[in-house]
């Protein structure tokens, strides 16, 4: 948690995608989290939210349009942690032992991105229980997802983003 806070220190403009489905039980984590963040951070011009769902890379022309010196995924990862657990990793390192529940890896959406803009990458990921269609978010997993919304608002709040 420490490299988190420390990450985000020099953080002038960020980037938060929430990514997941809302109709795959916990894969919804990342989404209601960004609409929890868009409700909250609306009007803060050094902080955008976007709510990506299952799709993430039809959102690079906003992200690069933003050129944030920080972007920050949110997202369902299968770390092998205990249910409803949350992780913050490199996306880079979601191929392997750490993985999105999602058909494009987001170390090739990152990939992508490092072509037109260079901030630093952070995933925030919550382990899953059920992702199946048309499932309920789990328990644990909701019982994550006010945690990360406090964290990701106390981030915004220390720091330069904060304007």
């Amino acid at each position: 948690m420490e490299r988190f806070w420390k990450t985000l220190e020099e953080c002038r403009k960020c980037v938060i995608c929430g990514i997941g489905n809302p109709e795959r039980g916990d894969d919804a984590f990342g989404t209601v989290v960004a609409r929890k963040l868009k409700d909250r951070l609306r009007g803060r011009s050094s902080v955008v939210v976007l709510d990506c769902e299952g799709v993430p890379e039809k959102y690079t022309d906003k992200i690069i349009a933003v050129d944030p010196s920080h972007v920050i995924f949110v997202d369902t990862i299968d770390f092998g942690g205990n249910p409803g657990e949350v992780a913050i990793v490199d996306p880079e390192d979601t191929v392997g032992s750490l993985q999105s529940v999602h058909r494009l890896p987001l170390k090739l959406l990152v990939h992508y991105l490092k072509a037109y803009i260079d901030p630093v990458f952070l995933l925030v990921g919550c382990q899953p229980v059920d992702t199946e269609l048309f499932s309920d978010m789990s328990d644990d997993v909701e019982k994550a997802v006010q945690p990360v919304v406090g964290m990701l608002l106390e981030a915004v709040a220390r720091g330069p983003v904060s304007s």
